[in-house]
């Protein structure tokens, strides 16, 4: 897992319950002036509203995806909501390039959301940049589309 958490309680705690569950936090990056960002999301029985508070998870860095570990890796996974702000987008766009040339897998949920990336023709050049990485091995390409029925 790699991610950026804030310096405070909040990111504290999740880096320490997560790590409870044996994932390996060693490259959650811990940022000093930004805190963790929080997404609040409402209980409904349809497609539930969310608001999110965008902080240090934005934050990744380069430094923080060495290509030792991406060489270590068999999948690299990041969504839409990732993608979305800098510096984070283009660390996350270099990282999925440099994975890809070490024969890792790529892969992207395209879970694209307007209140989180509202501009919609940035949000297409950037998944589209990151799209053409799947093309590259398309042996290994897959597709899957889940909705309701088979999420």
């Amino acid at each position: 897992l790699v991610s950026c958490i804030g310096n405070d309680n909040i990111g504290i705690y999740l880096k320490r319950e997560v790590a409870k569950t044996g994932i390996d936090v060693s490259h959650i990056a811990v940022d000093d002036f930004q805190p963790t960002s929080i997404v609040v999301v409402s209980r409904t029985k349809g497609t539930p509203d969310f608001i999110a508070y965008r902080t240090a998870d934005r934050m990744l860095q380069p430094q923080h995806i060495p290509d030792s570990l991406l060489a270590e890796s068999a999948i690299f996974h990041t969504t839409c909501f990732a993608l979305s702000q800098d510096p984070a987008q283009s660390t996350i766009v270099d990282a999925a390039k440099r994975a890809n040339a070490l024969n890792c897998r790529v892969s992207l949920d395209a879970n694209y959301a307007i209140q989180i990336w509202p501009d919609r023709k940035q949000a297409w050049e950037t998944i589209s940049a990151y799209h053409c990485l799947f093309w590259q091995h398309p042996a290994r390409c897959q597709i899957k589309f889940c909705g309701r029925r088979r999420a």
